[in-house]
């Protein structure tokens, strides 16, 4: 359930509280928002200054989203360089601040003397209507329209109900400065 090396939940916790969030939005009648982030260039920190680098790097960053989340919020590490943050209650614009957020508190500072920056997707469900699968699709698909557009960034699904075999798209939501 915790990642031994960052002591974030891992993929095993996230597939337990799905059931959860998924009921809980139903009852409550909110949304559930999802932020997928990937560090970016993550390669280039393993092999030019090595694994222990990259694993203080990890680590770090783990620390910094975490700190930055509420405390009912939930993050976690799906493998490598690859994070979630689960925002039960919030719709996609205070998952997009939120996302901007953790964005500036990895690339604000250096991390073990590196500059380290990450890339974010978010999409959120109807209120009431959390699939998980399908809004971490969108959320997904935005990451990707993040890293397309230069890295270092955050993107919002358009249409969090679809999965980009139907159509969905990712557009950026202005934040605040």
């Amino acid at each position: 359930m915790i990642d031994p090396l960052t002591g974030m939940l891992n993929r095993n916790a996230l597939h337990t509280r799905v059931a959860e969030l998924t009921q809980q939005a139903a009852i409550l009648r909110e949304p559930v928002a999802l932020i997928v982030g990937d560090l970016d260039n993550f390669k280039t920190i393993n092999d030019g200054h090595g694994h222990a680098a990259g694993d203080a790097v990890l680590k770090d960053v783990a620390y910094r989203l975490r700190k930055s989340l509420r405390a009912y919020d939930l993050a976690y590490r799906l493998g490598g360089e690859e994070f979630l943050v689960v925002l039960p209650g919030a719709g996609a614009e205070q998952a997009a601040e939120v996302a901007e957020t953790l964005r500036r508190s990895i690339s604000d500072e250096p991390i073990a003397g590196l500059l380290v920056t990450i890339s974010f997707g978010v999409s959120a469900s109807a209120p009431g209507e959390f699939q998980y699968d399908d809004v971490f699709s969108g959320a997904d698909l935005a990451l990707y329209r993040s890293k397309q557009d230069g890295r270092n960034r955050v993107r919002v699904s358009a249409a969090p109900q679809l999965t980009p075999a139907s159509g969905a798209t990712s557009t950026e939501i202005p934040l605040a400065a």
